[in-house]
This record gives C-alpha cells, structure tokens and sequence, in this order.
C-alpha cells in the first residue's frame, strides 16, 4: 500500500474509534444542560427574592450556576472539537474514494 492508502486507512480508524467519545461528549453536554436547570429551579426556590425575575437573577448569579455553565463551555467545545475531526477526516476518505477510482478510470483508459 502506498503513503495515501495508509493515511485514508488512518484517517477511518480515527472515525471509528472517536465514535464513542462523541457519543460521550455529547451525552454530557445533554447532562450538563439539564443539570443547569435543575441547579437554576433548586437555587430559585430557595431565593427570597419576591419576584420571579429576582430569584431567576439570584439563582443565575450564584457561584454553582456559573461553574456549571463553565463546565458546559468545556463539554461543548470537546463535542464539538471532536464533530470537527471527524467531519476533516471523512472528508479526506472520501477524497482518497475519489482520486481513488479516478486513477482505476485513467488506468483502464490508458491500457
């Protein structure tokens, strides 16, 4: 096999082994998301803010909430990060198809 061959086995390897990460990555996201609210609805009621808006700032404004919503910061940008590798290397696969059946194209013309 040549150096091109080698890289687009690589490149599949890389697709189908960070599968499961994606899967975690996103899975937490999803959790961390779903986390935030509940922290939002725990710190809002124990709020003694008289308004709705006023407990909904206090809870908002609360050191959990914040890390949390850096915590989902880091989730996404690792979901994401890994969405993006993925998505270069099939698209390098799929260039390597392409050039791929374009020499078998040129080689049986030239024959």
């Amino acid at each position: 096999m040549d150096r091109k061959t080698d890289e687009a086995y690589a490149a599949a390897e890389f697709v189908i082994n960070n599968g499961k990460a994606l899967g975690k990555a996103y899975s937490r996201r999803v959790a961390l998301e779903h986390y935030i609210k509940a922290v939002k609805s725990v710190m809002m009621i124990a709020s003694s803010q008289p308004s709705i808006s006023g407990k909904e700032m206090e809870a908002q404004a609360s050191a959990e909430f914040a890390k949390k919503i850096a915590e989902l910061e880091l989730a996404a940008l690792e979901e994401k990060t890994l969405q993006t590798e993925i998505k270069g290397y099939e698209l390098f696969i799929e260039v390597f198809r392409t050039e791929s059946a374009n020499n078998r194209t040129i080689d049986r013309t030239a024959q």
